[in-house]
């Protein structure tokens, strides 16, 4: 598949004396056609050396956060987030010369927690960042492993009152596995790329 999109990713955010929430919301779909250089099992169907196939591939995720500070002062504050980032993927195979596909659907509620930092630069620039991660694994029937992390980094301008501007960069990395015997299913998802937003202060 081609793994190189743009994914507009939508957020809101409040801040409310020491605490802060966030909402986020992104989806994204690649789709891709080739001939496989190796059989493939995938969801109970195999597909042999040289089929020809069409793949696509969606992905859903929101995100809610809260993150409290801990210490602040006039020119710099650091505090503690927790969040939930629910994930649903899509994945579908399609064989074109026999009609035959299969498809995997997970749906992931991945728990995360991190830490923030923000520091006063001047008299209206802040410098700030965010960094949250999750690991697991799980061992059953079927073995599950999956890491999430996502590093955020910004700079903006924030009067008192008034019209906000932030300039950013996001780096969110996605990883998942199921490794039932058989039928492996591997997922890992890197967004990466700058933002921009506009906000009200009072």
């Amino acid at each position: 598949m081609d793994k190189k999109e743009t994914v507009p990713i939508w957020e809101f955010e409040m801040w409310e004396g020491p605490f802060r929430l966030d909402i986020s919301y992104w989806e994204n779909k690649w789709e891709g056609f080739a001939q496989i250089s190796r059989d493939i099992a995938f969801e109970g169907v195999t597909y042999s050396l040289a089929a020809v196939l069409d793949s696509t591939f969606r992905m859903r995720a929101a995100d809610v956060s809260l993150t409290t500070n801990l210490s602040r002062t006039y020119k710099a504050s650091f505090g503690v987030t927790g969040g939930l980032k629910y994930i649903e993927y899509h994945a579908k195979l399609w064989e074109v010369a026999t009609n035959t596909s299969s498809k995997e659907e997970v749906i992931a509620p991945i728990p995360y927690l991190g830490v923030s930092a923000e520091f006063l630069v001047g008299e209206t620039t802040i410098l700030g960042g965010r960094f949250v991660m999750f690991q697991y694994a799980y061992s059953g029937t079927n073995v599950h492993v999956g890491n999430f992390y996502q590093a955020d980094a910004y700079i903006e301008y924030r009067p008192e009152a008034g019209v906000a501007l932030r300039i950013g960069f996001h780096n969110i990395h996605i990883s998942y596995e199921n490794r039932t015997p058989g039928d492996r299913f591997k997922i890992t998802q890197m967004l990466r790329g700058t933002y921009a937003a506009v906000y009200i202060t009072f």
